[in-house]
């Protein structure tokens, strides 16, 4: 498959997969009172903190896939990145115990099985990095959108349950299968084993070339991403009615990340199979920019459509759209850079990515946040938002510039 089709099927994937996630969160905001949305909105906005200690070092496949196949060392590296995941799994279990033991079915407890299943999701990623890396992007849309079209029947459930544990429960059921099948299909393809002695070393030699500096930039997006919330709870003084609208706006405005972020995983394998990596790259960068212009301006005139949508009650719609104009106003911004951030990390020292990126941005953003959050409440961190996002776009262009010029010289 060329890269034109590649690119075509990863657009369909990355709609596709918009819809369902968009009707699967309308199902889950209008079905939970606001109580259980607040436990639901504090504990997905945790998920940084797992994500901080449960690296990722399969997301080397998208700088060294190609390279490990030509060596024909391949198998090793994904049987012991499908090793290392199942050792984390296993931690999350025994997590889970201690937080039954100790502190019951509280807020921990759902925050560990969210964080539990999106370690299954990151298992599930294995195989689609590789597939997708392969140019076979047709298969991993096709079978993608059918499993997030069976998220999206599941979550139907919610309505009879109207819980946040039941909503965590499923969830945790649907990655677990999702992993299953994605493993499955990985391991009928390449025939991996999982190398029980030397998984450490190989582990370790990953590690430090790529995936931690990649792991470190992932978990300061998420908490980007999710400070507001948190933020929100920890020092803003607001009922719980607060924390709830915070969260509706902050789970709605995060879809607009959805498409752009496909795109954005499409640039590793423009870098990896083009032989005119300027031009595609150009492609991509006006075609992600053109996406997410239009998601702006579709907030913009129907912001107050979607706050009705999402159970957002009548005499709150207008604060949830002003809220919401602010924090798209900054996804937008961000959505247009995306693509830079994942150049960088490709072409550029990972380490000095991190250090000159991403670690400025969340130093920033810990202070915006918490002021924000304490002088003003829901209004200051929507604001947060938005100038976080800006300066995380700046210093991405800024860094990109440097990285050109340099490399020019």
């Amino acid at each position: 498959m060329g890269l034109r089709r590649a690119f075509g099927w990863s657009v369909i994937e990355s709609v596709g997969s918009r819809v369902f996630d968009l009707v699967a969160l309308w199902l889950v905001m209008n079905a939970l009172p606001d109580s259980e949305i607040a436990i639901f909105g504090l504990a997905t906005a945790a998920i940084f903190l797992f994500n901080l200690f449960f690296i990722a070092p399969e997301t080397a496949l998208m700088r060294f896939q190609k390279e490990w196949k030509k060596e024909g060392c391949l198998p090793l590296y994904l049987g012991a990145f499908v090793g290392f995941n199942c050792i984390k799994l296993l931690v999350h279990m025994f997590g889970l115990i201690i937080a039954v033991v100790y502190v019951g079915f509280n807020g921990v407890f759902y925050a560990i099985v969210f964080s539990l299943a999106t370690q299954l999701i990151q298992l599930a990623e294995i195989s689609r990095i590789y597939h997708r890396m392969e140019l076979q992007q047709n298969f991993v849309a096709k079978y993608e959108l059918i499993l997030k079209f069976a998220w999206m029947m599941v979550c139907g459930s919610v309505f009879y349950f109207k819980s946040a544990a039941w909503y965590f429960g499923i969830f945790a059921v649907w990655a677990l299968l999702s992993a299953i099948f994605w493993i499955s299909v990985l391991y009928r393809g390449m025939r991996f084993d999982i190398p029980f002695n030397g998984m450490a070393k190989v582990l370790v030699e990953t590690v430090k070339g790529f995936s931690l500096w990649s792991h470190m930039a992932g978990v300061i997006t998420v908490f980007l991403y999710n400070a507001n919330v948190l933020f929100l709870q920890w020092f803003g003084k607001v009922e719980v009615e607060d924390v709830a609208l915070m969260t509706v706006v902050n789970k709605t405005a995060n879809l607009f990340f959805v498409i752009p972020m496909f795109i954005q995983g499409f640039v590793p394998v423009v870098l990896a199979n083009s032989n005119n990596q300027g031009r595609n790259m150009r492609i991509v960068l006006l075609g992600n920019g053109a996406i997410s212009f239009i998601q702006f301006a579709a907030f913009l005139l129907a912001g107050t459509l979607f706050g009705r949508l999402f159970g957002v009650e009548n005499n709150m719609v207008e604060e949830y759209y002003r809220l919401g104009i602010w924090v798209c106003l900054g996804i937008f911004i961000l959505n247009i850079g995306r693509p830079i951030s994942t150049f960088l990390m490709m072409k550029a020292p990972p380490w000095r990515v991190f250090a000159f990126v991403f670690l400025p941005v969340a130093l920033l953003a810990v202070l915006v946040f918490g002021y924000a959050s304490f002088q003003f409440q829901t209004v200051g961190v929507a604001v947060a938002c938005c100038v976080i996002y800006c300066a995380l776009t700046l210093v991405l262009f800024v860094n990109f510039i440097l990285f050109r010029t340099n490399k020019n010289r």
